[in-house]
């Protein structure tokens, strides 16, 4: 494997290129030839890759915004550095690998919204009363099923009754959610605004005791130790077999999940490998 470090070696500079004797005269005109020459070169580089690749552009987008740089300042030079400590301490990603891992995924999510962005989210019908009719309980009894649930779950029902989707619903939902139309904002318009938007969307159309539940997870590492937390929602339905499912839906990308499935690629300090539901609101 490659460590990001390694791979930006040719962006910093122990060695003068302008003196005979290799030395720099100071410590900050080394750092000051490495921020200006070559990391205009790197962030050359670096708006290559995005305008070629939204997963890459996402990268961009957050680095920048993780360093205090204005995402729309694509040209300030930076130092290599930067972006070694961006995947280290931000992303948990110390290898080309990981990075190109977590790339990959944004690239998918994004051409998730791609797709959803000319779909006419009001024509959405669905048979509300061929919809069985289920408990709050049983629905969670499904997702504790799952081993993936604190033992201090805490859990909303605002509803006296639900209705269960079935397998062509959920691929409707999928199809036609709003909220992946809408870009993520810091605080503003993030992950648990996204979760609601999902709902308050289904509830202005009829549907708001049907089986699409708001859920807060933790990211924990192999050791359990906890790396962030997320914002998303459950969705349940009643397969073609007749069997029960219950997974997450990503209502930023309208992709669904196991609920095993460590689909976001890192965490506040480093790479989650499993989720832990800590709260549902129905």
């Amino acid at each position: 494997m490659t460590t990001v470090r390694s791979a930006l070696e040719p962006y910093f500079a122990p060695v003068n290129p302008y003196s005979p004797t290799g030395m720099w005269g100071s410590p900050e005109a080394q750092t000051k030839y490495e921020r200006y020459i070559l990391g205009a070169s790197l962030v050359g580089f670096m708006n290559g890759l995005a305008r070629q690749d939204d997963g890459w552009a996402v990268f961009n987008h957050d680095w920048r915004r993780w360093a205090g740089v204005h995402p729309s300042d694509i040209n300030r030079p930076i130092h290599a550095s930067t972006l070694v400590s961006f995947c280290e301490d931000y992303m948990g990603c110390p290898t080309l690998e990981s990075v190109s891992e977590w790339v990959g995924f944004m690239r998918q999510a994004w051409a998730g919204k791609a797709a959803n962005l000319n779909k006419n989210t009001d024509d959405l019908v669905l048979d509300y009363d061929a919809m069985p009719v289920v408990s709050f309980t049983e629905i969670m009894e499904l997702v504790r099923q799952s081993g993936y649930v604190a033992s201090w779950l805490e859990t909303v029902q605002t509803d006296n009754e639900y209705r269960l989707f079935s397998a062509s619903d959920v691929q409707k939902i999928k199809q036609k959610c709003p909220s992946a139309r809408l870009s993520w904002l810091a605080e503003r318009r993030d992950c648990d605004d996204h979760a609601r938007i999902a709902k308050a969307w289904l509830s202005t159309l009829g549907y708001g005791n049907c089986t699409l539940f708001e859920t807060h997870v933790q990211l924990l590492a192999a050791d359990d130790a906890v790396l962030g937390s997320h914002a998303i929602d459950l969705i349940t339905w009643e397969d073609v077999d007749g069997s029960r499912k219950v997974e997450f839906f990503e209502p930023q990308t309208n992709n669904t999940y196991k609920l095993t499935e460590t689909w976001i690629g890192a965490g506040i300090n480093g790479t989650p490998t499993k989720n832990l539901i800590y709260w549902v609101e129905a």
